[in-house]
């Protein structure tokens, strides 16, 4: 029988922690700019200021 290889062990583990972190750290970041979004697009709706700033910013 193979013997485990300690530091190989302790790299995957390091490895899937990392993993981990992007992923949560990703995920995050994609709810936020969702919530970002979906606020944008409703306080767009209502005012139509987005729609204007842009509008002026690229002289539409």
């Amino acid at each position: 029988m193979a013997k485990n290889n300690p530091v190989l062990i302790r790299n995957e583990e390091d490895e899937q922690r990392q993993v981990r972190h992007d992923l949560i750290f990703v995920v995050t970041m994609n709810l936020i700019f969702l919530a970002l979004l979906l606020g944008l697009y409703f306080f767009n709706r209502t005012t139509g200021r987005v729609d204007s700033f842009f509008g002026h910013l690229l002289k539409f």
